[in-house]
């Protein structure tokens, strides 16, 4: 049985938050590795700690806002390509201050996603299953915190913090691919819907 378009989209949604949950961990994963090499002392780690937190709650409701003009998704594909840009640039950030700089725009792109998604579970499921959608999305708020240690762990000790990073900054295109394969402005624009789905 040919699997829903609403479904598909419920399953990539949780893919998207799946790898924005391991991109925003794996920070506090690698902050060690990290002061370690830039000679970092607790207060910067604070502040590198600190700037992603400026920028997600700073774009929350332009988020919002941006879903309603423009489009869920259009402010999804342009969050995972943002955040997926500054999560390898992460990688790269080699002083305190373009890691603060690197961090907050890291942050802006997982600021904006949020609203969008909630957009596309209005839009694409019934009263009856966006229950389950909400539940399908947020069980990646459990699941990424705990796949992170898992994954990253091994990256870390062979291959050190900033390829963890260009790993994960592969990872986001990989959901954003998914991202524009399978989610549409609305139910009507979607091409594999059904009439029943409609």
């Amino acid at each position: 049985m040919q699997m829903k378009a609403s479904t598909k989209i419920g399953l990539v949604l949780m893919t998207c938050y799946l790898v924005a949950w391991l991109d925003r961990m794996a920070i506090n994963m690698a902050m060690p590795f990290i002061a370690k090499d830039l000679d970092f002392g607790p207060d910067k780690m604070g502040w590198v700690l600190s700037a992603f937190f400026a920028g997600y709650a700073l774009f929350q409701i332009p988020g919002g806002v941006l879903s309603d003009k423009i489009g869920p998704r259009a402010v999804i594909t342009f969050a995972l390509a943002w955040w997926s840009l500054f999560t390898g640039l992460t990688g790269a950030a080699t002083t305190f201050g373009v890691f603060l700089v690197v961090r907050f725009l890291f942050g802006i792109g997982e600021g904006l996603f949020p609203a969008a998604v909630w957009k596309v579970i209005g839009q694409f499921f019934s009263q009856r299953n966006r229950a389950t959608a909400n539940a399908l999305v947020l069980s990646s708020i459990a699941i990424g915190p705990a796949l992170t240690p898992l994954l990253l762990r091994p990256v870390l000790a062979h291959w050190g913090w900033r390829v963890a990073f260009y790993i994960l900054g592969g990872t986001g295109l990989v959901a954003l691919s998914l991202a524009r394969k399978f989610i549409f402005a609305s139910p009507a624009k979607h091409p594999t819907r059904s009439a029943t789905e409609l």
